[in-house]
Parts: structure tokens; C-alpha cells; sequence
């Protein structure tokens, strides 16, 4: 959204633990879009790793003979398919997470000194690695057609920078080298090396790489051609180098290693917002201790827009524009390990005790509009009643038909407040719904009170004025088909035009780029999107395969749809759209095991789109329609989906299938949903004797078609001790024990712990 320049921007820092206090048994960490890969502080090497979302176990990779000791750094590809790890003692491997039979797991190289600082080169085909002697390695990984092997080659570029190398960020060509005395800019293609500033340091700092992507897009706006060379140069003039000085200071430089300006903080008076975190109110915030103790050391950008940096005991959030800092923290006495920031405003905290804090930065607009459609509404209404005057300027000053139609969702609030007779709140925000419902932009309409009612004409009860009903996302819902001959090829080609600057803009960074397809696509129908990015695929001919290009564009349109309209779509053109873009962005992080009759998946798997959430809204709407055929083809190319589709089954109370989706899928949410529908204890029966197909003899049958099928490698299966766990809420306590005297001969012996047991017999006749 786009926001007056007039306006004091506010912004918001959520907080959320991800996990508990725990021993510290992970020593090392690294996040990435979809991935949590944790090293172990043991002598075996190992690693752990996590889906980020929903925080849960995925896998584990066992240490070797060849890369021993506790893992230090670890560092995820871009495309998430390989894993960068070393030890305390010069050893590094990369582990691949692709399915081929043809392909090596896992790689080994050794340096001159164990590693300070990982980096992956965009390509994903090089590693740079820094040592605690200075050293920068370059890692380059091979791959042997047709041999059981990944290569590693480990060549030095750099010598001797008289310190540890902390801190190495990338930016296209360009490497931004950091140790405890200095700061090095490398172009990797003219291999030029420059120091940033002339004066030495002495300690722990880093440095990073800010692109101003907002200037950047002021600039491409007033574009008239496509110009590759145009584009690179107007991307350099906007990426900035900021380095972390002792004195709570920062160098801000340009990519040819000149420093611009010195921020200083030394002296600030931290106005600032601090974030209560820990809930120690006992550190004390005076500058004389910020000047003392608390230093700006490693750093990362935030937002395209600010600096993140970090220490052991706090966190500073910095707007260099502005030289204020906007967030701070410094309560955790020693206690942050490390610090990672993920999809541009997510921010991950790792604590020495095992805590892993996830917070995230928000425009305050932004993120009571995340409270409104997370139906927290009393938590948005809040918000907005504390900072009333601000609300009311941003929606006063909107520019866009898609901001209005985002900052109608406010009336949400108003209709909560109206059902619960909360008329003393209400009045104090008349003002915003003044404005929500008398500003006007030609051909802006206004949402009602009844969201997804698609009645017109209905009288809104705050202006008596009579008002045309639209959902949220006005060009995705219905059509007819010529409307897309109404579009001039003058539009397309503009449309194109954006959107490959927008895509040249993504190979060097990792925003959300929504609000600016928003500004693209917002005036155009469904139907003429297609035809759009048809075009922008076209252009893309001379540049990448068939494969490649088909992706690209498909990646676009899912970035920009959002899965709560996917109910309001009734073209059929646009919804199988939607569902060929899923199976075209899908990653194969796993493969699953298939039916050998019908080739439908017999388990989830790990394969996902990374669109997960259109993907189940769009399986709820097939599912909803009563189109089952189609819910169980997208299945069978999204296996994902199983999950979702079996708890519709289990609500419908399909005891066969939702038993076979509770085994093969060993998933606790279906287990436990069919449990609280089994009426007769022969089901109980016929789920422990399907499981004991699965467990004991790896038959599964299919899911769809019952077919019996061997399965080597099973991806997840509850274990018996799981099973009777969850089993013991549904049954008393004698019918319990004789359902385990009658499996007594399959139950191996250990498989149910004694807890089990002794709960049992303490409600033995209940």
C-alpha cells in the first residue's frame, strides 16, 4: 500500500515462541521459507530438521565418519534442496534433499580453519565459506552424470583478513566479506576486491546488503521500453551497504565501497518503542550502558527498507532514512545465539537455552488488517482505537482501488460491535467508519455489512445511501468470456512490461511482491490476467525452457490470488488455471509411495507447493461442490492434500477410508477425529488390524481403491505406543484390556511403555 509521505509511518513487532525452554542440545541453526535445520551440540554430527509451518519434525541426518564433533554452521540453499553444515574443526558436507537414485546424499570437504560464516551463491552451485583465520573459501559443487557421487572443490579467494570473518552477505555479483576488523565488497565476475571506509575496528560486526526496492519502482515507472542494462544500472544506484561500527554506529556506503554517511546512535536518546520480550524489567536502559557494553554487530536487512542488528543481549531495529531506531530490546543478558530473518519481515530469534522467538514486523495498517481476517477482532479493534488519528489519515489519504478494498475489511469490526451492542466502542470509532464509508474513488463500490452476500441495492445503515455489494478481490470473481476481448494490446504490453521488471526483481531478492502484482492486475478480469501472463510467458522464450517459463508465470498469478476468494470464482477457465499452477510450482521434496494398480499416493509425503493454503481452500471448494473426482486428482499430483481430504471424510463418518487415512497418512488429528466416531468396538477392531497390516508386514492399501500394496519405505506410521495412547480416551477400561490381550501376539514386546500400563491398571474397571 502506498502511503502519503506526509504521514508518520507506525509499525507493529509481534512475538511468538515457536518452541519451549529446552536443553540446548541444538547448537547450531538455520531458517529458510519452509525448513528449520537444527546442528547437534553432540559428538555424532547430526542434524535435525523442521517444517517451519506448522513448526513439526520432518527428518533426521545422521553424522558420518567423515564430518564429526558438534555442527557450528549450518546455511540452506535458496531452493531449499541442499544443506550447508560444518564442524569445530575445518570439516564441511552438503547434504542433498533430493530423490535420485543416482545422486550421493552427502558431499565432504575439509578447510585450512574451522568456519566462521556460511553463504550460498544465488545459482545454488557454490558455497562461500570464511574461517576463523580470515580465510574466504569459495566451495563449488559438481555433479557426475551417471556416478553415485556429489564433488566438493575448495579453492581460497581471500587470505589472511586479519580476523575472523563474521558475517558474509551477497547481493547478484557482489559479496560483502565482514571480519573483526574490517569489511570487504567483492564483485565476483570482475574480481575486484574494495574495502568499505579506511578506519579498522576491532570485534564481532558485520555488514549487509539493503536494496530500496520503493525508489526502484518510482524509477522503473517511468519506464518506456524493457532495457536489461537500464534495469541493472537503476538497481545498483538503489542498493546500499550498511556496516556495523563500534559507538553504536553505521557506515552507509555504495557498491563501489565509498561511505556516504556515518549514522550515529552513540547519543540517541531512544525515544523509541522497547520490546518487552523476556519480561525482565530489571535491565537497565540508560545510555551510558548502550554507550558501554551494547554495540551494533552483526546486521541484516529488514523490510528492503531498515537495518536489523543484533548482539548477544538485544536487538535494534533501524531506519536509516530516518537515523532513528524504531525497535529495541536489551533484556536477554547474554542469552541470543543466533538471529535469522526470513520471507522479508520475519524475524527468528535462537536462544542458548533451546527457545526459538519468532517476530514479526509489520506496517501498523498491515497488521490490523491480519487481525481482522484472522477474526481476532476485539485485538483489531483495539489497535485501531489506540491510534485512532493515524487510521483515519491513511484511509483519508488512500490512492488505489485495492487499498480501499483492503481497508474496508475494518468494517468488519463494525458489524462485531454492532451484534454485540457495543455501542460505547463504536463511538469512538465513528470517525474511521466515516471515512471507510464516505470516501470515493471512481468505480469503488462499497462492501456491506454482509460480506459474501451477492444481493445489490441494500440499504447500508450508517448513510442511508444504497450500495453495490463486490467481494474483496473484484477481477478475480464472475465474468463472462468475451470481457477478455476488451482489453487494447497498448494494456498488455504495459502489463507484460511491469511485470518482467517485477520478476528481474525477484532474482536478487526475496520480497512478497502481492501489493505490487496487486497494482497490476487489480483492473483486469480473470480471463484477461491469463492472457497476460500467456504473453509475459512468451516473452520469456529466449531466456528459459518451457518448463522454466510455464513456472514463472504460474508462481505470479499465486502470489497475487488470494484463497478466501477462491469461493467466489465460478469460471471454470480460471479455476482449472488455478489448479494447473499448483501442480506446476510443486516441490518434489520427497517422493511418496504409489498404488501399483492406480498410482495414487498411499501416504502425504513432504511434496508441497508452497501455495498450501490455496491449495486446501481450493480442495475444500471441489469438495464443498461434490466434485470428488477432481479432489482426488489433485491428490494424486498434490499428495499433500490427503490430509485435508481425510478429515472430510472423517466428518462424514467414512469408516473404512478414514481408517486407512489414520494409518497411512500417521496423523493424529484424523486418528483422533475417527476415534470420536467409532460406535462399535469391531472398529476398533478393523484399525488395528489394518495397522498391523501396515506396521508389521508393510502392506498398505491404496486409498482409493483398496488395492494392497508393499511399502519399503514408510514416510510416517504412529507407533504402537502412540496408538493405545490415543486409543485409552475411548474406551473404558476393561474393554481396553481385552483389546489388548487380543493383539497380544503382534504388540512387540517394549513398544508401549510402562506408563501405559500403569494408568491402565489404575482404571482397570472403570
Amino acid at each position: 500500500m502506498e502511503i502519503d509521505p506526509n504521514i508518520d509511518q507506525k509499525y507493529y513487532l509481534s512475538i511468538n515462541n515457536i518452541t519451549s525452554k529446552q536443553p540446548a542440545v541444538y547448537k547450531s541453526i538455520d531458517i529458510s521459507k519452509d525448513l528449520i535445520v537444527y546442528g547437534t551440540d553432540k559428538s555424532t554430527g547430526a542434524l535435525f530438521i523442521y517444517k517451519r509451518s506448522p513448526y513439526s519434525f520432518f527428518k533426521a541426518i545422521s553424522g558420518s565418519q567423515s564430518i564429526k564433533g558438534p555442527i557450528t554452521h549450518i546455511k540452506i540453499s535458496n531452493d531449499q534442496q541442499s544443506i550447508a553444515y560444518a564442524n569445530a574443526f575445518g570439516d564441511i558436507a552438503v547434504h542433498s534433499l533430493k530423490s535420485s537414485a543416482l545422486l550421493s546424499r552427502t558431499a565432504f570437504g575439509k578447510l585450512e580453519a574451522p568456519c566462521s560464516a556460511l553463504y550460498w551463491h544465488y545459482s545454488d552451485n557454490e558455497i562461500y565459506c570464511g574461517d576463523i583465520s580470515g580465510n574466504l573459501s569459495i566451495i563449488t559443487l559438481t555433479y557426475f552424470i551417471g556416478r553415485n557421487l556429489i564433488n566438493i572443490y575448495v579453492n581460497n579467494i581471500l587470505n589472511e583478513l586479519e580476523g575472523v570473518i563474521e558475517q558474509i552477505d551477497g547481493f547478484n555479483e557482489f559479496l560483502l566479506v565482514s571480519s573483526s576488523t574490517k569489511t570487504i565488497l567483492c564483485n565476483n565476475e570482475k574480481e575486484e576486491f574494495k574495502q568499505i571506509g579506511n578506519r579498522p575496528r576491532d570485534g564481532k560486526f558485520g555488514a549487509c546488503f539493503v536494496a530500496d526496492y520503493e525508489a526502484l519502482e518510482a524509477q522503473q515507472s517511468k519506464l518506456t521500453t524493457i532495457d536489461q542494462e537500464v534495469f541493472e544500472k537503476m538497481l545498483i544506484e538503489n542498493i546500499k551497504i550498511y556496516s556495523c561500527r563500534p559507538g553504536m554506529r553505521l557506515w552507509e556506503a555504495d557498491l563501489n565501497g565509498n561511505v556516504l554517511k556515518t549514522h550515529q546512535y552513540k547519543n540517541a536518546n531512544f525515544t523509541a518503542q522497547k520490546i518487552a520480550i523476556m519480561g525482565n524489567h530489571e535491565i537497565d536502559s540508560s545510555p551510558v550502558l548502550f554507550n558501554k557494553i551494547h554495540q551494533f554487530q552483526l546486521a541484516l536487512p529488514l523490510d528492503n527498507k531498515f537495518v536489523f542488528t543484533w548482539n548477544s543481549s538485544g536487538f535494534y531495529i533501524i531506519d536509516p532514512k530516518e537515523s532513528k531506531v524504531i525497535f529495541w530490546n536489551n533484556e536477554f543478558d547474554g542469552a541470543i545465539a543466533n538471529a535469522k530473518i526470513i520471507q522479508n519481515n520475519t524475524i527468528y530469534l535462537y536462544l542458548k537455552d533451546g527457545r526459538l522467538l519468532e517476530l514479526k514486523f509489520y506496517k501498523l495498517q498491515h497488521y490490523a488488517l491480519f487481525l481482522c481476517n484472522s477474526e481476532k477482532i476485539m485485538q483489531a479493534c483495539e489497535l485501531i482505537k489506540n491510534n485512532i488519528e493515524f487510521f483515519a489519515r491513511i484511509i483519508r489519504n488512500s490512492r488505489t482501488i485495492s487499498e480501499m478494498n483492503q481497508y474496508r475489511t475494518f468494517l468488519k469490526i463494525r458489524d462485531y460491535l454492532i451484534a454485540n451492542d457495543r455501542n460505547d466502542i463504536l463511538k469512538s470509532l465513528s470517525d474511521i467508519f466515516d471515512e471507510l464509508t464516505s470516501t470515493r474513488i471512481p468505480n469503488v463500490v462499497i462492501l456491506s455489512k454482509n460480506f459474501f452476500n451477492k444481493s445489490v441495492d441494500k440499504e447500508d445503515e450508517y448513510n442511508n445511501e444504497k450500495v453495490d455489494e463486490i467481494p474483496q478481490m473484484l477481477p478475480i470473481t464472475k465474468q463472462k468470456e468475451e470481457d477478455s476481448l476488451s482489453i487494447t494490446s497498448a494494456e498488455i504490453d504495459r502489463a507484460v512490461k511491469q511485470l518482467y521488471i517485477i520478476h528481474q526483481t525477484s532474482l536478487v531478492s526475496h520480497l512478497n511482491f502481492r501489493e505490487r502484482l496487486s497494482k497490476i492486475f487489480d483492473r483486469f478480469k480473470s480471463s484477461q490476467i491469463i492472457r497476460i501472463l500467456d504473453e509475459l510467458e512468451k516473452l520469456f522464450m529466449d531466456e528459459y525452457n518451457g518448463v522454466e517459463r510455464r513456472r514463472i508465470v504460474c508462481k505470479m498469478f499465486l502470489e497475487y490470488l488470494q484463497p478466501e476468494i477462491i469461493f467466489e470464482i465460478d469460471d471454470e477457465k480460471t479455476l482449472n488455471y488455478i489448479s494447473d499452477a499448483l501442480l506446476q510450482v510443486q516441490n518434489h521434496v520427497n517422493e511418496v509411495s504409489r498404488c501399483k494398480r492406480c498410482e495414487f499416493p498411499l501416504n502425504c509425503g513432504t511434496s508441497g507447493t508452497g501455495y498450501e493454503d490455496i491449495a486446501n481452500i481450493l480442495q475444500q471448494f471441489y469438495w464443498s461442490r461434490g466434485e470428488y473426482e477432481k479432489c482426488y486428482e489433485l491428490c494424486r499430483s498434490l499428495p499433500h492434500l490427503l490430509k485435508i481430504t481425510g478429515k472430510f471424510l472423517t466428518d462424514e463418518k467414512k469408516f473404512d477410508k478414514m481408517i486407512l487415512y489414520a494409518i497411512n497418512l500417521g496423523d493424529l488429528e484424523i486418528l483422533h477425529k475417527s476415534l470420536e466416531h467409532f460406535n462399535d468396538i469391531t472398529l476398533f477392531y478393523q484399525l488395528l488390524d489394518e495397522y498391523i497390516m501396515a506396521i508389521n508386514h508393510g502392506k498398505f492399501k491404496c486409498l482409493k481403491c483398496d488395492e494392497i500394496n508393499d511399502v519399503k519405505n514408510v514416510h510416517r506410521i504412529l507407533t504402537w505406543d502412540i496408538l493405545f495412547h490415543s486409543i485409552e480416551y475411548y474406551l473404558s477400561g476393561s474393554e481396553l484390556i481385552d483389546l489388548l490381550m487380543r493383539y497380544s501376539q503382534q504388540i512387540p514386546n517394549g513398544s508401549i511403555s510402562r506408563q501405559f500400563y500403569m494408568k491402565l491398571l489404575l482404571h482397570a474397571y472403570d
